[in-house]
């Protein structure tokens, strides 16, 4: 099982409530959440344990450290933990992007969120509901980046979930 343990980025008292919202939902959610990301995307997490900073501020998650927003409420708490992880078990098992050659970051960012929305919709929807899913789409699409987001869900909306899971198993079978 993956451990993921759950560090404030700094003492701010401010701090210390998200960070154990965080733990709360990971003791409750996190064997589902492995199950389900490894079922969805055909893969394995290549770590056993991650530690993960929760912190304040008007960027964006991160996967790589495992940066974690405080400011946000529990249901997109759970839902950019598990964006997060998807984004870790991808990139660990070296799953490839839809093509090679970028002319920008934004290009490489529409890309590299191209190939996760090819499994996070049905993980999100698998766990909490298509109710969830549809949510969490609007929301990722309000974010700061929602245009480059918003291109990427459209694309992979456009499939039915037999096709997006036809593509990531391709991509998979790409790197053996």
């Amino acid at each position: 099982m993956l451990t993921i343990k759950f560090y404030p980025d700094s003492d701010a008292n401010t701090l210390q409530e998200p960070t154990e919202r965080y733990e709360t939902i990971w003791k409750k959610e996190g064997k589902r959440i492995v199950e389900k990301i490894e079922e969805a995307s055909g893969l394995k997490f290549k770590e056993s344990y991650i530690n993960a900073v929760v912190f304040v501020a008007k960027l964006p998650s991160r996967s790589c450290p495992l940066s974690l927003r405080a400011n946000i409420i529990d249901e997109r708490k759970l839902a950019v933990l598990i964006h997060e992880l998807c984004h870790r078990i991808l990139t660990a098992n070296e799953i490839g992007l839809l093509k090679n050659q970028f002319q920008s970051e934004q290009e490489k960012t529409y890309e590299v969120h191209r190939v996760l929305n090819l499994v996070l919709y049905d993980v999100w929807s698998d766990l909490y509901g298509e109710d969830f899913a549809k949510r969490n789409v609007e929301a990722e699409i309000g974010l700061k980046t929602s245009q480059i987001y918003k291109k990427a869900w459209k694309w992979a909306l456009s499939m039915s979930r037999e096709k997006r899971k036809e593509m990531i198993l391709k991509l998979t079978r790409k790197r053996d």
